[in-house]
């Protein structure tokens, strides 16, 4: 996949922009306003991989003839096993390259130019390096300037040169000259723009003839050219046969005209080619057709559609080949622009589901959009936020499994700029997403949760409704936003109460410092506290202005105590001192697992600084889930669900 891309005079990007894309997903979004630069990136991609005029940007035309060439530099992200062994060299010097990039890599101080592309590139690598077994992947940032020669933008420098150790007439001013870039890396460029295919359906596109079986976008789609379809139907001996009849029929003739022959030009009489045939079908078969949608009994041509069925149809057509014609996606690259144009907001929500659903089937899917609804419902994905200041272009990289917590977090740095539309719409798209989706015929259900914490948790436990019952878990990170999202949906509830169907589950933690707040009761929408209960050694689901507010209690609190208690020992090499919180305890047995441990008020203290150490909650719920599943798999314990998880599973069924 491509993780990034450098892009230098490329449309509206003047001087050097590094633009991240990704961090491991293959579901990739871009936002921003108008015209800030999110098509010139899906754009750049079809002049790279596909030889489209690239669009140089005005300032570049302006320029001292000294200026650097326009460029185009993607950055690869590919496991090991997956690249022939003949380029592993090459890549391994990137790959160095890219992890071991600072700001002293250049070899001179760093221009007010310069500067930001530096510093997006690095962040991001601790990112991806932060998401990933960066071991098993090569990282390839590797391009080429407008006149097709290999390019590293910012990264032909100093740390390059150490690295290769190149003779010294292959190097000028701490940089390889572009003779030594191609000897080292032209195998390998070649390679990668020959070995992805990469599909752009802009905006403006005309579904019509988009949709054509004979486009080159339909046929990469399918993963086979119509030549290649019509030579399985129709094979060398058909055309063969063909072409002795017809010889036949040209000698009758010539023995009837006696002094006449129809001949072609020269000694060698031309018959008919493959390819001649090939084209003829197409001709004559092929391009009269054109995409129709079943409508009952009738069948309607996509040109009689509507704008936003146009544009639903094209996903449909994408998904459609990908999910039951194409064999393998692995090396298929996909970029939408706004996919969402023309829809009505109620449909927005499952052309997003479509397209999230269709990117399990490629390389990755990259699109454009000005629709921020699809932040939270998908369970995978990033998405990068532009925003230019003066003739500077900024840019975020979210991943949207905490998205909204990553924003509370850069909101507080007053060096962090927060984009307007991601603060404001994140929120208000994400409840007419959930209450446009539970008006559905076929409903969505809803479980929002505090953090990407609980999601872990829920998710596991919850997983066949996810499937079944088409639940989405969203963390929006924080009891607050939680309160905020309850409030706005219950603000909605009278006038759409009668044409509910789907469900939304709201479920906060049990704070010290407790977020009171009254709950009306409402048929489909509920919001609910956790809280450990002495008195029955069990965890209650209480309403959010309960009087009900000691003992403090988190998601950790409430889970299975026996699978608590073994994956807290899988963190005793790290951290010694939680053996202390086991040790003389019999801990096998199914209590909730604050009734399990029986800590007292300092061996509480000690799990709270286990559990607030950085990193620590998530990677504690992915063993805890780890574990539950080797408990269940082994079929000698199952350890059942906490009585709280089935009290929320009952709600939704």
């Amino acid at each position: 996949m491509i993780v990034g891309v450098f892009l230098r005079y490329f449309k509206t990007y003047s001087g050097t922009n590094y633009i991240p894309l990704s961090s491991g997903s293959n579901f990739c979004g871009l936002v921003g306003n108008n015209g800030i630069g999110k098509s010139s990136i899906l754009e750049s991609f079809d002049s790279f991989f596909n030889g489209k005029i690239w669009n140089t940007n005005t300032g570049f035309k302006k320029a001292s003839t000294n200026t650097a060439s326009p460029h185009i530099v993607p950055v690869f992200m590919i496991k090991k096993n997956e690249l022939p062994e003949k380029y592993h060299e090459a890549a391994s010097w990137l790959t160095q390259l890219s992890l071991q990039f600072d700001e002293r890599s250049i070899g001179s101080p760093l221009t007010p130019t310069t500067r930001p592309s530096v510093i997006t590139f690095i962040e991001h690598l601790k990112k991806i390096s932060r998401n990933n077994i960066i071991d098993d992947f090569f990282i390839i940032p590797l391009g080429c300037d407008s006149n097709g020669t290999v390019n590293l933008s910012i990264l032909n420098c100093k740390l390059l040169v150490e690295i290769i150790s190149p003779p010294a007439d292959f190097i000028e001013n701490n940089r390889l000259k572009n003779t030594p870039l191609i000897t080292y890396f032209q195998e390998l460029f070649e390679f990668l723009k020959i070995d992805y295919e990469y599909i752009y359906i802009p905006k403006d596109i005309d579904p019509e003839t988009f949709t054509k079986l004979e486009t080159s976008e339909i046929q990469k789609l399918m993963g086979e050219s119509l030549e290649n379809i019509i030579k399985q139907k129709i094979p060398n001996q058909t055309i063969s046969k063909i072409n002795t009849e017809l010889n036949g029929f040209i000698s009758e003739i010539e023995k009837e005209l006696q002094i006449y022959s129809y001949r072609t030009s020269g000694d060698r009489q031309q018959n008919l080619k493959r390819r001649d045939v090939y084209n003829l079908i197409i001709d004559a078969f092929f391009r009269i057709r054109k995409l129709n949608k079943r409508d009952g009994a009738n069948w309607i041509e996509i040109s009689s559609l509507s704008s936003g069925e146009k544009q639903r149809a094209i996903i449909d057509i994408v998904q459609g080949f990908l999910t039951n014609h194409r064999e393998n996606g692995d090396k298929l690259l996909i970029g939408i622009d706004e996919p969402e144009c023309s829809l009505h907001m109620s449909a927005c929500f499952e052309q997003f589901e479509n397209l999230y659903q269709t990117s399990k089937n490629c390389r990755q899917l990259l699109f454009t959009t000005h629709w921020y609804g699809y932040l939270p419902t998908v369970e995978d994905g990033c998405t990068t936020s532009i925003i230019r200041e003066s003739l500077t272009h900024h840019f975020d990289l979210y991943d949207l499994a905490g998205y909204r917590e990553e924003i509370k977090r850069k909101a507080k740095d007053p060096r962090e700029k927060i984009p307007y539309d991601i603060r404001l719409k994140s929120t208000n798209d994400l409840i007419q997403s959930i209450i446009s989706s539970t008006l559905s015929d076929n409903p969505y259900n809803w479980l929002i949760c505090e953090g990407s914490t609980e999601k872990l948790y829920l998710g596991y436990y919850l997983k066949d409704l996810v499937a079944t019952k088409k639940l989405r878990i969203v963390p929006v990170g924080g009891a607050k936003e939680v309160k905020k999202i309850f409030q706005l949906l219950e603000a909605s509830h009278d006038d759409l109460k009668k044409d509910i169907k789907g469900k939304v589950y709201l479920l906060s933690d049990t704070d010290r410092e407790i977020l009171s707040y009254q709950v009306n009761n409402i048929e489909k929408i509920k919001c609910k506290r956790i809280i450990n209960d002495p008195t029955t050694n069990s965890t209650l689901l209480v309403d959010s202005h309960s009087v009900k507010v000691s003992p403090p209690t988190e998601i950790e609190n409430c889970l299975n105590g026996h699978v608590f208690s073994e994956t807290l020992k899988t963190f005793f090499e790290d951290h010694d001192y939680l053996k202390e919180l086991v040790d003389g305890k019999d801990l096998d047995n199914d209590m909730i697992s604050y009734f399990s441990m029986d800590l007292r008020p300092g061996e509480s203290k000690t799990l709270d600084h286990f559990f607030d150490t950085d990193g620590v909650k998530y990677e504690f719920a992915k063993r805890y889930i780890y574990i539950d599943e080797l408990f269940n798999s082994e079929d000698y314990r199952n350890p059942p669900p906490p009585t709280w998880i089935e009290e929320i599973k009952n709600f939704f069924l």
